[in-house]
């Protein structure tokens, strides 16, 4: 187990330095608290949304763990360690933030380079599955939605994505206790008495009294927003927005291989295989590193 950080990147705490043992360790720890608390999958596109939404922004300041979700991310932390040894002078921060950048960039191609872990929605929701199955917590789907090549929700009614998600997960991990998942609910709050009353009804099925974890894949600052709503009227007791995770765990879309994660081209596997994203990926690269060197000039 490694130990992690909290650090802060453009006004955004990010909790870096954890590995998977780390985090599921912390969340154990949070489990046996009271109340409802909720986690955070941060990318770079959480972090630029945040500079023109303070109400977004303190979403996931005040998130028990606000992870790191993406390369983007734990290369910011890199960066930015690098230049908090470089002196105030203007011009020399500006060479050395050039030269810290070129050694960031060439991390993703270099073995011997070691920057924090990246925890992905993916990863941390198989953990979550695989350690409730173990352990005996329950588990709610939420969210999620089919879309077409184009990006635009998909007319097909009858694929219903978490459920499709929760199915696949049963079989992966016989004797979990999903309580249920549904994809039929949106975020907007009007919807939430309906959304609440099915999650209680599912939750009555299964005798379950209090939920120990729901996932909600509405996409970022929606799912937030939803969290930081109605957790305590499930009540639950950790939340986890995880934007497009059931697609890959329900196989409507491929995961990238090996080798694209390991040098940290995940942005680009996205583009060819979703163009629809064309500008949430711009704003990952290169618009988040080009705002993170130049706010290190400061």
């Amino acid at each position: 187990m490694t130990c992690g950080r909290r650090v802060n990147i453009l006004g955004v705490n990010v909790d870096v330095g954890y590995d998977v043992a780390g985090v599921m360790e912390k969340v154990e720890t949070v489990l046996l608290q009271d109340g409802s608390h909720y986690i955070c999958t941060t990318n770079p596109e959480f972090i630029m949304s945040a500079q023109n939404d303070p109400e977004f922004k303190d979403m996931i300041n005040s998130a028990d763990m606000s992870l790191p979700d993406g390369a983007g991310v734990v290369m910011a932390d890199y960066y930015l360690r690098k230049m908090s040894e470089v002196g105030k002078n203007r011009a020399v921060r500006f060479f050395a933030g050039l030269g810290a950048g070129l050694e960031t960039a060439s991390g993703s191609f270099s073995k011997s380079m070691k920057f924090a872990p990246k925890i992905t929605g993916v990863r941390l929701s198989e953990e979550i599955f695989k350690f409730s199955a173990d352990k005996g917590y329950s588990v709610f789907l939420l969210g999620g939605m089919v879309r077409d090549w184009k990006g635009k929700p998909s007319e097909s009614k009858s694929r219903d994505i978490a459920i499709q998600t929760a199915e696949k997960i049963r079989r992966e991990y016989p004797g979990i206790n999903i309580v249920g998942a549904s994809s039929a609910f949106s975020f907007r709050e009007e919807d939430d008495e309906r959304t609440l009353t099915y999650i209680k009804e599912c939750m009555s099925r299964t005798g379950d009294e209090v939920l120990d974890f729901i996932l909600v894949a509405y996409g970022h600052k929606k799912q937030e927003a939803w969290i930081r709503r109605n957790l305590g009227k499930i009540p639950c007791r950790i939340g986890i927005g995880v934007g497009g995770t059931f697609d890959y765990l329900s196989g409507v879309s491929k995961k990238p291989g090996d080798k694209i994660t390991q040098f940290n081209l995940e942005w680009l596997f996205r583009l060819c295989t979703q163009p629809w994203r064309l500008s949430r990926i711009v704003t990952a690269f290169p618009l988040f590193p080009i705002k993170v060197f130049l706010s290190s000039l400061k």
